[in-house]
């Protein structure tokens, strides 16, 4: 069985590899435009705030709060839909825009009452541009709902019907026309609302990596 601190070292070797990658993606780009002199190469083909977006992001989160006794790992995995901007500002020389945002929410509970939570969330997304369009910060905040296989160990979660709340920031990178990478950090609450007697509510703090395609 993988460990915490394993799992953790994946991801940081992921975050580490795409990093480089990029890096020389953005030499060899360098090359280009320096051998050939021409600077219409440098902007996408297509404007990123007027573009529709698939991302997948993973995570590691550990709990953070002492709502519950027990120890929890969660590993999730996210399927997220973007649309085109429905505001948008000029700051700092680049775009400030606000999307929506869907999501998809597989999770798997390594240590915990629990073994897995399904469900969806909503959010618009806050997001700043450069001029280039090949880097941006991002910040969500939102929530939703799902399932949790609940059971009847003492900190576990009362009810399988779950509430999810979140808060997710990081940046995002161009690796080629269509291909973004990501890393940041998550912010997770689950919790049934009061609706069962046993509500202890979770909440967990971890890294996040992912990629995203425009479109």
């Amino acid at each position: 069985m993988l460990t915490s601190s394993s799992i953790f070292t994946r991801i940081a070797s992921l975050l580490l590899a795409s990093l480089l990658l990029l890096s020389q993606a953005q030499r060899l780009q360098a090359g280009d435009n320096d051998l050939s002199d021409v600077s219409d190469t440098a902007a996408p083909t297509k404007n990123v705030i007027d573009s529709w977006f698939i991302d997948f992001d993973t995570a590691a989160l550990w709990k953070i709060t002492n709502t519950t006794d027990l120890n929890y790992f969660i590993l999730p995995q996210t399927l997220s839909w973007r649309s085109p901007h429905i505001f948008r500002w000029d700051l700092g020389g680049g775009d400030l825009i606000v999307r929506n945002r869907l999501s998809l929410l597989t999770q798997y509970f390594q240590q915990g009452a629990e073994s897995y939570y399904l469900g969806f969330s909503g959010s618009p997304a806050l997001e700043w541009w450069n001029a280039e369009q090949n880097f941006s910060l991002y910040f969500y905040i939102g929530g939703g709902a799902g399932f949790v296989d609940s059971t009847n160990i003492d900190g576990g979660q009362g009810q399988d019907f779950t509430f999810n709340w979140f808060v997710q920031t990081g940046a995002r990178f161009r690796l080629n026309e269509t291909l973004f990478v990501t890393g940041g950090l998550l912010f997770q609450h689950l919790s049934n609302q009061g609706l069962s007697e046993r509500n202890p509510g979770l909440n967990a703090l971890g890294p996040t990596f992912g990629l995203s395609w425009q479109f």
